[in-house]
Formats: C-alpha cells, structure tokens, sequence
C-alpha cells in the first residue's frame, strides 16, 4: 500500500524505524520456527517430502493396527481400555491431522507466498503500524515454542513413566515387559533385546506427537494470528485515511483491495482446516475425561499403598513393601506428571483456537450480521415448538404441548400414589420440580406470542447500519450479542447433554451391572426391576422386554420437547433483553454526545427521548410476559438445588456399585439449573446497570444551557429514568445478581 501520507521524521524516530526493521526480520522467524516442525513429517508447503509423508503414514497406520489389537484383547478391562483410548485418541488425532495438512499443501503454498510481502518494511506506513502488527507475532512465537515444548516434554514422560514403573517391578521380583504406549505387537516380548527394539521403535511417536499433534496446531494458529495482525494494521491505515482529507480518494481503492486480500486468506484458513477445529474440539473433550481418570485413578492406587504398608508388621516383608512403595511413588508421581502436562497442553491448544477465533472476529467483523444470526438461531428453536411469532403452527404446539401435558399429569399420579415412599417422592420431585417450569415456559410463550413478536419486530430495525453514527455504538451494542450467542451455546450444550444423559441412565446402569437389576421379594423370588428414565406412572403391567422396551421408546421424545421447552423460552428471553440492554447503552452514549452548543440541537435530543421510550416499551413488555416464568424458575431452582443436592450426598454415602451415571446425571442436571439462574441474573443486573447509565446520562446533560420547551422534556426523562428497567419474579423481587447469592 501506498503511504497515507509523509511526515518528517526526527533522529529518535528514525531510531525506531530502524529497530522496528530489526524487529520485522526478527518476525520473520515465525516462518522459520513452523518449517521445523512440519519439515520433519515432509509437509512443509513450500518443500514437501512424500518420502517421509509415507514413511509415518505408514508408521501411524502400523501403531494404530497394533493398539486395535490391543483394545480387543482388553475389552473386559476398563481400566485398560480407558488407558489404551488415552493413547490413540491422540495419535488417531495426529493421523488426521497429518491428511489434511497434505491435502492443503497446495493451497498453504499459495498462502506463504502471498504472506512474504507482509514481513518487508514498505508494508508498513509508520512505526505504529509495525508495532501494532508485532505485537500478534509476538503472541504467535510465544504459542508456538510453548506448545511444542510442553507436548515435547508430556510425550518424553509419558513415554519414560513404564520405565519408573518397571524399575519397581524389577526391585520386587515381578519384571513384566510392559511397553510404553498400549499397543500389541501381535507375538510374545520373551526376552529383553525384543523389548529393547520395540521400545526404540516407539521412541519415534515422541517425535511424532511433537511435530503431528502440536506442529499442525502452532502452523495453523500462527498463521490466523497473522492475519488478526494484519487485520490490525488495515484498521490503522483506515483511520490515519480518515484523518487525512486530502489524500483520502488516492488510496481507498488500496485499503478496499487490501481487505478483500485479507478476507480471502482467512477463508483459506478456515476452508482448510476447519475439520481440525472440529477434531481438536471432540478430541479434547475425549482426552480430557481420559486423562483427568487416569491421575485420579493413579492418586487412588498411591493412598492405597500408603494404608497397604501402614497395616504392615515391621519384619523383612514391611521393608520389602516399603522399597517397593517408595521405588513406586516415583513411578506414580512421574505419572501424574506426564498426564498434568498432557491436561495442559490439549487444554491450550483448545484455548489458543478460540483466542485466535475471538482475534479474527475482533478485527474483521465489525458490523451486525453476525449479531443477526442470533434470533435466526432463536427462529429454529421457537419454530420447533410452533411458537415463532411471524410463523406460529398451532398444530406442532398442541401435538408438543398435549404430550408434555399427558406425561406431566402421568407425573404427578405417580408422586400422589407413592406419597409415602420418601425415597420415591424426592426422585420424583427432582423431576417434577423441573417439568412444571418447562410447562410455565411453554405456556408463557404461547400466551405472550404477540406481545413477543413486537418486541422481535423492533429488535430487528436495530440491525441497519443506518441507525448508528458511529463505529463505537455498534461494538457496544455487538458486545451484548456477543454474551447472548456465549449463553446460547452454553444453553443448549448442557440442556441437550443432560436430556440425553437423563434418558440414557436406565441404559448405562443396565451395562454397567451387566443386566436388568433384580430383587428379592419376600417369597425369596427373584423380580427384575425394569427401570425407566422418568418417573411416569404407567397404566400396564411391565413384565417382558417387548413391553418394556416399546415403553422406553414412547418417552424417547419427552426428552427432546423438554430440552426444546427448557431452551426455547430462556434463549429468547435473554436475546431480547440483552438487545434491550445493547441499545440503553448506546442510548447513554448519545445523551453524553449532545451538543448543546449547537443552534439546532433539537432533532437530536427529540430522536434521543424516542429512542427512551421505545427502550421502555420493549423492557415493560418483557418483564410482563417473562413474569411468571421468573417466578416459576426462582421457586423451583431454590427447591431443586436443595433436592439435587440431598440426592448426590444420598447416592455417595450408600457407597452402591453403580452409582456414577446418577452422580453425573445429578451433578449435570444442577449445573443448568444454577447456569440458568446465574444467566437470568446477570440479564437482569444488566438491565438495571444501563438504566442507571441512561440516568445518569440525562443527569450529566447540560439542560441549563438547554431552551424551556428541551429542558421540560429532559426533566420528564430523568423523572423517568429514575425507575430503571428489571426483571421481576411475579412481582415479587428483582432478578440481580443478588438473587444469586440468595438462592444459592
């Protein structure tokens, strides 16, 4: 790009200038660092080596044959099947890490060669442009050397902690040629050269893990900071033309052509390696329940052995036990070592995806489509239910809503028929507790459906770019939809993994006890238990599998209205009032911009006092129609944390065997309860906190210097203001991050 235009510089900025070029030629060396790495799997873009790409292909295909042979022959131990899938996530993970970086080679080529321009100093147009762009390489070296060298140093002692484990086998008599990854060689390791060669051979996955697992990973998130960098200093040069009146139409056409060079080379990145996204996010997932088992597992073992020895008597056996324990506890701590810093790097690695994510969206996305697609997500709930206010379908609401009716009255049948079981009514009040809000919720959004669609009308006029007038109001209204797509996301991930878990937990306890569950009756028969995932009463006998399995089946969609009636009202709710909040603070910005000096400051004081009363009009709406689900939720989640909590203390001090689906099934089902909670609370602390600010805002405004007719209208809205927007639980009490605390 062209200069925006030439100032003189004096000897200290010409120092700067000098040491910044210094500075670019060091920047340089990010290129540098990720050729390494990729290099040694022959699938560095700009010189590819299809010998060695084969050669650890055909490698990792060989490792991952051998630990399938591995899985198989453990399957009836889960301790080692959970140890074996710690392994080959990760290297299955490496595998396809390594296709798709060859497959994207030609493309990376093309990308590296457009980006070496972007290290010359002629790029750059003055000493801040650079900084600006150093500050994200920076960042990107830091991320590459650190996660090499943690998945360097996890692999070396992951790979070392057999040994440790094998010394203390070698100190008791009991050597095992265990190897260090859990792979089976397909023949019998008899002797130790045997053990010595295949142990080197499986040197070679460190290696591997390195440049496959974290190479990969420091290439592609290197590269998208570089673009964010980029991003950066396209946004400094648009504001330097802006300043620059003179020069302005000579170089547009430079900025425009830059930022479409921009944009296309992010959509390189992500067209190529969006399934490593995907991947590294299931993966992670996978990795971290795996590894976070195995140390816990591990700790277990190592108080185990402290009691073991403890019990002992103090002859040759205790000291023998004692050499053991002591050679052992290397062992372990070497162990939980390894698995800490493998935690730390899958948790990274995840991390630094979504920082570069968030840099990309930062620099990039500066208008409001992408605010936009937030009531798009909230159109696919609410038409899920019928219930869309510009599309409603009676039909799919009463079809979702008499089923959910029906099952809610076969409910609470149950709970009157066994009123005095306490054991049962508490199970039962779990869930019924729950059902009742989801049914306020339905019912609450049918009934609103108007009032709702009006609001929904409004919001949508507030997606032109026309209605802004600044840069600065769309981040801060952008900003709130930025935490309604964060809750959005976090709402329906945990609602739709604890309707799942909640539905499947009959099924895992049957695996895990091998089979239905049987009692003894008191003619010593032996009767099978057919457990069901809700508590509705049926009207039928269950007594052979046909009829319990075809009753299974029919409450399979319960658990999807329920998680849909849960989401649907909560996602809207906290939309519409985050927009609410969006546009009060844009609001406050506008009164603190008023001119006063101005002659003819009336239209915009006329548009700001519209604006307010449209802001109230939308905020009343929404506190009448979510009322009574406010409500509903206060007094149920106050009753479920108790219940829920009393449930898990219950199931831990039986101590029964199979207990852990309950606990996870439990411990899921209170954490939305209390993340839903928190959520209503900060909406609301929201609400009241941009209230203020438009109070203030009227409060700050200089209506002294104002005429009669304006400062009679900025007196009505500060008499106004001083009753700020909230939401109220049936009229009870505010929803604030009080009530938090209060409940909880």
């Amino acid at each position: 790009l062209l200069s925006v235009c030439y100032i003189p510089l004096t000897r200290v900025e010409v120092q700067k200038v000098m040491q910044s070029e210094a500075d670019l030629i060091q920047a340089s060396y990010l290129v540098i660092w990720n050729k390494r790495f990729m290099s040694f799997l022959g699938l560095w873009p700009l010189k590819t080596n299809q010998f060695l790409f084969i050669f650890f292909i055909i490698y990792m295909i060989i490792y991952c044959i051998m630990a399938a042979g591995h899985l198989i022959k453990n399957l009836d131990q889960p301790e080692i099947v959970v140890a074996n899938l710690t392994d080959n996530v990760l290297f299955a993970m490496i595998l396809g890490k390594m296709f798709i970086c060859k497959r994207s080679c030609k493309t990376m080529m093309q990308f590296l060669k457009s980006i070496e321009i972007d290290f010359t100093t002629r790029m750059y147009d003055n000493v801040q442009e650079k900084m600006v762009y150093l500050y994200y390489n920076k960042i990107a070296l830091l991320f590459v050397k650190i996660s090499t060298s943690t998945a360097g140093t996890a692999a070396t002692l992951y790979y070392l902690r057999t040994f440790f484990e094998n010394w203390s086998a070698m100190v008791s008599g009991n050597f095992s040629y265990k190897l260090p990854y859990a792979v089976h060689p397909f023949f019998e390791i008899k002797d130790t050269p045997t053990y010595i060669c295949l142990c080197m051979y499986l040197a070679l996955a460190i290696a591997i893990i390195v440049c496959g697992y974290a190479g990969p990973d420091a290439f592609i998130l290197s590269m998208a900071l570089h673009v964010c960098g980029q991003f950066a200093v396209l946004s400094c040069k648009v504001n330097n033309l802006l300043r620059d009146h003179e020069n302005y139409h000579c170089h547009i056409s430079n900025i425009i052509l830059r930022h479409y060079h921009l944009i296309r080379l992010a959509e390189i990145l992500e067209s190529n390696f969006n399934v490593i996204c995907l991947q590294q996010t299931l993966g992670t997932l996978l990795l971290l329940c795996f590894t976070v088992y195995h140390m816990i597992s591990v700790s277990f073992k190592h108080f185990s052995s402290i009691f073991f020895i403890i019990g002992s008597k103090m002859n040759v056996k205790f000291l023998k036990n004692l050499i053991i324990f002591q050679t052992s506890v290397y062992g372990d701590n070497a162990t939980v070592l390894a698995f800490a810093l493998y935690v730390i790097c899958v948790v990274s690695t995840i991390l630094a995806y979504c920082y570069i994510g968030e840099c990309l969206i930062t620099e990039d996305q500066k208008d409001l489509d992408r605010a936009a697609k937030v009531l798009s997500w909230n159109k696919r709930l609410m038409s899920t239910l019928g219930l869309w206010p510009f599309q409603s379908n009676d039909l799919i609401f009463s079809i979702n809503f008499g089923y959910f009716a029906l099952l809610l009255i076969l409910e609470y049948l149950d709970f009157f028929l066994y009123i005095g079981d306490f054991e049962h009514v508490i199970m039962n009040l779990t869930e019924s507790i729950a059902f009742v809000q989801i049914f306020v919720r339905m019912s609450t959004l049918r009934l609103y459906n108007d009032e709702i669609g009006e609001v929904i009308t409004e919001a949508m006029k507030d997606f032109n770019k026309t209605n802004y007038k600044s840069a600065e109001e769309i981040k801060i209204f952008v900003t709130y939809y930025a935490k309604t797509r964060l809750f959005f996301k976090l709402m329906m991930v945990f609602v739709t993994t604890t309707a799942i878990l909640y539905y499947l937990t009959p099924i895992l306890i049957i695996l895990g006890n091998g089979g239905l569950p049987e009692i003894m009756t008191n003619e010593n028969v032996t009767q099978i238990i057919y457990l069901l995932p809700y508590r509705f009463h049926v009207l039928y006998a269950i007594e052979n599998m046909r009829t319990y399995t075809i009753t299974y089946a029919w409450q399979m969609p319960f658990a999807f209205v329920s998680a849909v009636g849960q989401s649907t009202a909560d996602c809207i709710m906290v939309t519409l009032v985050f927009h609410i909040c969006g546009q009060m603070s844009v609001l406050a910005l506008r009164i603190n911009n008023i001119d006063t000096e101005v002659c003819d400051y009336g239209p915009e004081m006329r548009h700001v006092i519209l604006m307010h009363v449209r802001l109230l009009r939308m905020g009343k709406i929404i506190g009448k129609a979510f009322s009574a689900t406010l409500l509903a939720h206060l007094l149920g989640a106050t009753s479920l944390i108790s219940i829920l909590g009393y449930q898990m203390l219950s199931n831990l001090s039986k101590g029964e065997t199979g207990v852990a689906p309950l606990l996870v099934k439990f411990f899921l089902f209170i954490f939305l309860v209390l993340l839903i909670l928190y959520a209503h609370c900060i909406v609301g602390e929201n609400l009241l906190t941009e209230s203020a600010k438009v109070c203030e805002a009227f409060y700050n405004c200089r209506w002294y210097d104002m005429s009669k007719n304006n400062a009679r209208m900025l007196i009505l809205c500060m008499a106004r203001s001083q009753k700020p927007l909230c939401l109220i639980a049936g009229k009870f009490t505010m929803f604030c991050l009080s009530t938090l605390t209060d409940v909880s």
